[in-house]
């Protein structure tokens, strides 16, 4: 299985478990040293630190918009994502079976992420009731069928909801 992630951690080191074969990209260097020092030597992972764009790419500071590249995350403000979220477009498309987006600048990661994703394959979306995140893509989805699951984040205990995309075939 082709697994894309925008963002790493321990969705990663689920995925080395199951032996999956996944893409990375992660713009925090400290976290990025972190989740790679978990993987073992075998691991089949692939993780890139990519850190912010210096420079916006346009003057759109708007998360919701996808060709903005910016991302609704504190200290943050002035910077873009745009070389984070178009890394995969090295791939062909179709290439990935899963592609899971907890990361930066989601809207811009939900545009380049559709082509890239195989006709059966799946869309994941953390923090999915962040309206920012979704509102200006849902469009993008219409021909997929979406769930929705809510529960307790790991991390602060707040409800969160992930949302699954999947092709109606």
């Amino acid at each position: 299985m082709n697994v894309f992630e925008y963002g790493s951690g321990s969705s990663t080191l689920w995925w080395d478990k199951l032996g999956a074969k996944v893409v990375s990209v992660e713009h925090d260097p400290v976290w990025f040293d972190i989740v790679k020092s978990h993987l073992g030597q075998d691991s089949q992972q692939q993780i890139f630190l990519i850190p912010p764009d210096a420079v916006p790419v346009n003057n759109s500071t708007d998360p919701s918009d996808p060709f903005s590249y910016r991302t609704t995350h504190a200290g943050f403000e002035s910077a873009t994502f745009k070389n984070y979220v178009s890394f995969i477009d090295r791939y062909p498309d179709h290439y990935f079976d899963v592609i899971l987006i907890d990361g930066q600048a989601r809207a811009s990661c939900v545009y380049h992420a559709l082509p890239k994703l195989s006709q059966n394959g799946l869309l994941i979306i953390d923090n999915a009731n962040v309206e920012v995140y979704l509102v200006n893509v849902l469009s993008l989805l219409s021909e997929f069928s979406r769930v929705s699951y809510v529960g307790l984040a790991p991390i602060d205990g707040a409800l969160s909801q992930t949302d699954l995309f999947f092709r109606c075939l």
